[in-house]
């Protein structure tokens, strides 16, 4: 199963794509709401954590992750 990354509320609160260094966060909910769901934090590189939270995600059965603004 491949895990699709969903940016749209990313972009929308920083104006750019996410990538570099950062403390990441992943969702498993559209609304990226702490409490909802399930999260995913990983500091580090942005292709490190998606590679990590796509894992993550795999393991838990969730097939769509929501980057965190």
């Amino acid at each position: 199963m491949k895990t699709e990354f969903d940016t749209k509320q990313f972009q929308l609160s920083h104006g750019k794509a996410p990538r570099g260094q950062g403390h990441w966060v992943f969702f498993t909910t559209r609304s990226c709401e702490w409490g909802e769901g399930a999260t995913f934090e990983h500091r580090g590189g942005f292709a490190e954590a998606k590679r990590a939270a796509a894992a993550w995600a795999r393991a838990q059965g969730h097939p769509t992750l929501f980057v965190g603004p």
